[in-house]
């Protein structure tokens, strides 16, 4: 019994050891854009053998024709090659590797829960108040003389309106307040402006209106009052036009006079 043991064992082995001497030393080499190619794995998969890569990336593996040499690495998308005769002949392999890209999942954003209205309390759909607004909705805005008869029946908040209004922070506030909506208006009707002059050409102001080319933005604001803006938006043009040119005479008498 323990002699056909050893003989099975034997055979075998030399079963190994012979499909191995059929197989022929290919020194390889990763190529990659990837500067690290140390200890990647190539394996054998038909002999079941594997090695590892140095730092340059170069390897050393028993092949014949028709094995299939997998390599697999971390930073690498795996990849399968089957071995041809002329690896075999040449005794060298050329691998080329794909750096993975790491793709992000898609993220969802939910639009944060507006906290009082889920509660259910009031004023939970007005804008919270900022800067200026909120200084302005802190002080009483009613008149002077109101403000001093809460005072006197003990309205809360009565001290505090009365010291707003004689240190002047209330009539301070309101004024920053409209300075600050005037500039927002500024800016609006300036790029309104441009939208007009664009659409008529400054040439029509200059040559057809007489209207100096320092002057433009002036006389369109001059003729905002007849009612221009909301006749551009509408694109009634040839009613702007005619109010332009009825406009223009009393602008530039206007100019003279100021002269």
């Amino acid at each position: 019994m323990e002699k056909s043991t050893y003989l099975i064992l034997f055979l075998l082995y030399s079963i190994s050891v012979t499909s191995q001497e059929d197989r022929t030393l290919l020194y390889g080499s990763i190529i990659s854009d990837e500067k690290d190619l140390k200890n990647l794995h190539v394996i054998n998969k038909t002999s079941q053998k594997g090695t590892i890569t140095n730092s340059e990336g170069q390897f050393s593996i028993l092949a014949k024709p028709l094995d299939t040499l997998f390599f697999r690495g971390i930073q690498f998308i795996s990849k399968e090659i089957v071995i041809t005769k002329t690896n075999i002949d040449n005794k060298s392999i050329q691998v080329e590797l794909t750096i993975k890209t790491n793709e992000l999942k898609e993220v969802y954003l939910r639009k944060r829960e507006n906290m009082a209205r889920a509660l259910n309390l009031p004023n939970a759909d007005k804008k919270p108040l900022k800067g200026i607004d909120r200084k302005l909705a802190y002080y009483s805005q009613e008149k002077t003389h109101v403000v001093i008869l809460k005072t006197l029946l003990g309205q809360a908040g009565g001290i505090d309106n009365i010291y707003n209004i004689i240190s002047g922070n209330r009539k301070k506030h309101r004024k920053l307040k409209k300075l600050i909506e005037d500039d927002k208006l500024l800016v609006q009707n300036k790029l309104l402006y441009k939208k007009i002059r664009t659409h008529f050409k400054d040439d029509f102001f200059i040559y057809t209106l007489k209207i100096p080319s320092k002057n433009i933005d002036d006389f369109i604001k001059f003729c905002v009052p007849k009612n221009i803006i909301t006749l551009f938006h509408k694109k009634s043009y040839l009613q702007v036009i005619d109010i332009f040119f009825k406009q223009s005479k009393l602008y530039l008498k206007k100019l003279q006079n100021e002269e």
